[in-house]
């Protein structure tokens, strides 16, 4: 994809649209879950590489193409993947309380939200899910009476590797999705799939079957050994140094969006002023200025009032007249 330059002019346009993948999918920002403390993780974009290496290309940060390097992702968020994955397509903001009696919930838990990616290509992922419970790291996963797909993953780490497990079930009708973490419990089929194909038994058919009640006891007194530590490797230091950097770009950039915003919000506050002055000295304005009324229609009535009395002058006048000769007219008679 970073290298298809048919469908991308430049780098930065593959790496940025990647990202759009990612993020449409929940990762890079906070899903919303109804409980305090949620993390939002990192997507890195081009600007993100740009910052951090100046100049860079696909073999730079081929590492995110399994899901290392510069990606952190929360649990949460691989549960949302594997809700994705079993939709097909789509999610909803995770949310603890499904119900309450006479309230609605917020709207944006009711909200779907459609991901970016084909239908064929989710299929395709669903099947690959599929093969690996049937036959792949997934082959121990239990699922009494129904399909489940799934997927290993082991964290790297210092000491001994995470564990990790990513799932869904049943695969025809999806009722569970969920992500399993357990610290240096080594490879994800040790710990990881066990313990999440055993929480969605219980989900789904809503009791174990007496086999697996005796390996879920197992894993139970099963103790993890911290023991053993490695010395630290080249690989190692590169990629505490990787975190380091990565650590420091986003402390850079927080302390570039705190100052943005302490300026915005000093410009919106010099902008408010400068209105609410002009504001009164518009108000004072006004209050010195003399008050003129010129009301037309009293200025025409009058007029009108002035023209009926100069008719009526007239017309006396008239009558006057023409009796005064009228009398005149008497007398030489």
């Amino acid at each position: 994809m970073l290298s298809n330059r048919k469908k991308y002019k430049t780098l930065d346009d593959a790496m940025d649209r990647w990202r759009d993948y990612m993020v449409s999918m929940g990762f890079g920002y906070k899903l919303g879950i109804d409980l305090p403390g949620e993390k939002r993780g990192l997507i890195p974009n081009a600007e993100f590489y740009d910052n951090a290496f100046g100049r860079w290309n696909p073999l730079s940060v081929i590492s995110i193409s399994i899901g290392q390097g510069e990606i952190n992702l929360t649990p949460l968020q691989i549960a949302n993947l594997g809700a994705i994955i079993a939709n097909r397509g789509y999610y909803y903001a995770p949310h603890v309380v499904r119900k309450i009696q006479g309230v609605q919930l917020k709207q944006k838990y009711l909200k779907r939200h459609k991901v970016m990616g084909t239908p064929q290509a989710f299929n395709e992922v669903v099947a690959g899910m599929v093969s690996s419970a049937h036959g792949g790291t997934c082959a121990h996963a239990v699922h009494p009476g129904y399909t489940l797909a799934g997927k290993t993953g082991t964290a790297q780490n210092r000491g001994k590797d995470h564990s990790v497990f990513m799932g869904f079930a049943p695969v025809e009708s999806p009722k569970i999705a969920i992500a399993v973490y357990v610290e240096n419990g080594g490879f994800g089929a040790v710990y990881g799939v066990p313990i999440g194909s055993l929480m969605m038994e219980q989900y789904i058919n809503g009791k174990l079957t007496p086999h697996d009640e005796a390996q879920a006891v197992s894993i139970q007194n099963r103790h993890i050994s911290y023991s053993f530590k490695r010395k630290m490797t080249l690989s190692d230091s590169l990629r505490l140094d990787s975190i380091k950097r990565v650590t420091h770009i986003k402390d850079s950039l927080r302390l570039v969006r705190e100052r943005q915003n302490i300026e915005a919000k000093q410009r919106a506050n010099q902008l408010k002023a400068e209105r609410d002055a002009k504001e009164k000295e518009k108000r004072q304005q006004m209050l010195n200025d003399p008050i003129i009324k010129d009301d037309e229609e009293i200025r025409i009535k009058t007029e009108k009032e002035d023209k009926n009395k100069d008719k009526d002058r007239d017309q006396t006048n008239s009558v006057k007249k023409k009796d005064k000769e009228n009398r005149r007219t008497d007398d030489k008679k």
